[in-house]
């Protein structure tokens, strides 16, 4: 995960140890052992001693060019360097892990301001740098991963205490979709919860599931008529019923209308699936959440906890290995929607800041 950051940020940062040093430390492991540092501002300036005491210079050398992790400090002219002005609808052009799942640390007030009235990234300004970076740590235990008991989930709004802002959501379950009765209690919950540190921005939500439990049909009734034969009492889905749900929630929570797309496989009970994820999934810039029982399973229509699974896994991407599962699971979403591009339907928006869709142009996708 990459960390832009101006030098007077940078110097505000290394300073802050002196005031709050154990937080300092915890957040100093976090960035060295797996982060990247881009110094928006060439290396030279670290020889400007109005700026830069050489107290703070030898630390600087010593904890982040001589230390040891999966991190590296680069400078300017060593990584794409980022859009000025950076405003916020820069967000809504850029694609891809390098500037979606980010830290921006800037001494520009305007900017920061800006972008954190939006509710889509971490940033601070000089001062509030322990402040962001402590957002990629668990509360509980300040680790990167966290283990959660199911038993001790009361309801999916227990995970707004650990969401972050996101400009994307991609939720990858086969059977989210499996049964309309069961959405007001999980799939809209969940997206509520995930929404809930987003502000007045248009969110880019995909869901990933199976035709088996989707019908396009706009006049579909849910009281078991024809429309539904073959479903038992299980209601199917459709995009139309979905979408004007998830948007009505979305934009309670974040003012705006959000981007909705469905990416159904359409394999049949003979074919084979070819469906990309076997783990429940959902992925957001900043964290990455899996289960082993659907996110549909959680709670009944009486609202109470049915779940058969034991835990649930809450991952922080700031940790080196899980960016790179992170990376790992959208490229195999991106290798689905286009290896399998005949056996998927595509209905919606198709906007998402790290899927690109067939025959859709994408933003740029630099990843440096």
């Amino acid at each position: 995960m990459n960390i832009y950051i101006d030098k007077e940020n940078l110097i505000s940062l290394i300073r802050s140890r002196n005031s709050d040093n154990e937080r300092f430390s915890e957040c100093m492991k976090m960035v060295r052992t797996n982060m990247n540092l881009c110094c928006n501002f060439e290396k030279e300036e670290l020889l400007d001693k109005t700026d830069l005491s050489e107290e703070i210079l030898l630390f600087f050398y010593q904890y982040f060019i001589q230390g040891s992790g999966s991190g590296k400090v680069k400078f300017k002219g060593e990584y794409s360097e980022l859009p000025n002005p950076l405003t916020s609808d820069v967000f809504e052009k850029i694609k891809g892990f390098a500037r979606l799942s980010a830290i921006y640390l800037l001494s520009d007030e305007d900017a920061v301001d800006s972008l954190k009235y939006l509710g889509i990234i971490l940033c601070g300004g000089v001062g509030e740098e322990l402040n962001v970076l402590s957002e990629l740590l668990f509360e509980e235990d300040h680790q990167l991963t966290s283990v959660n008991n199911t038993k001790d989930l009361q309801s999916w709004k227990d995970l707004e205490e650990i969401t972050l802002p996101c400009t994307d959501v991609i939720i990858c379950d086969k059977y989210i979709l499996h049964d309309q009765r069961s959405f007001e209690q999980n799939l809209y919950p969940l997206i509520r919860a995930i929404a809930s540190k987003t502000y007045r921005s248009k969110l880019r939500i995909v869901i990933f599931a199976i035709k088996e439990y989707y019908k396009d049909d706009n006049n579909l009734k849910t009281n078991g008529n024809d429309n539904n034969k073959g479903m038992g009492e299980k209601k199917p889905a459709n995009y139309q019923r979905l979408k004007d749900t998830i948007y009505r929630i979305v934009a309670d929570v974040t003012g705006t209308e959000p981007y909705v797309t469905l990416a159904i496989e359409k394999v049949t009970q003979k074919g084979k699936s070819k469906f990309p994820e076997h783990d429940r999934t959902i992925f957001t810039n900043y964290r990455l959440i899996t289960s082993g029982d659907s996110f549909s399973n959680y709670f009944s229509t009486k609202e109470e906890r049915k779940t058969k699974g034991r835990y649930l896994f809450y991952c922080s991407l700031a940790r080196h290995k899980n960016y790179k599962i992170g990376m790992k699971f959208i490229e195999n979403m991106n290798k689905f929607l286009y290896a399998y591009a005949d056996e998927c339907l595509l209905v919606g928006d198709k906007k998402s800041g790290y899927l690109t869709f067939p025959n859709k142009e994408s933003a740029d996708s630099t990843n440096s």
